[in-house]
């Protein structure tokens, strides 16, 4: 954990992060391969909290917009990502309790996408 920790931190030294919130995404939970960076390739997204009530914040390397859809594919949140920007807090508290999909994406399509759930 205290590795994770250390390599987000290293990134992007202006945000806080909590152990829990950490060993809750998926991107840490063991997988047979161990990260050699927090965001590895230009197209990795990073969610968190996961479950989440009222916010997120999503740390990613490129893109122009991050969507959330339910599962059945409708959009129900978008916000534009501000040029240069590396990480975007959105406010998900109108999102009913589910399961979401957060969708990064470029001009060119689809770059990334991860499972978020919502409780209340």
């Amino acid at each position: 954990m205290l590795k994770a920790r250390n390599l987000l931190h290293s990134q992007y030294p202006f945000l806080l992060f909590n152990d829990y919130d950490l060993c809750n995404n998926t991107s840490f939970r063991k997988s047979g391969k161990k990260p050699t960076s927090s965001l590895e390739s230009p197209t990795d997204l990073f969610v968190y909290p996961n479950p989440a009530t009222n916010q997120i914040s999503c740390l990613f390397n490129n893109g122009t917009l991050i969507e959330i859809t339910d599962l059945t594919g409708r959009v129900v949140l978008n916000e534009q990502i501000p040029e240069n920007s590396l990480s975007l807090t959105i406010g998900i508290s109108d999102l009913a309790q589910g399961s979401y999909v957060v969708v990064l994406k470029s001009e060119n399509g689809i770059l990334k996408q991860t499972k978020l759930n919502v409780v209340r």
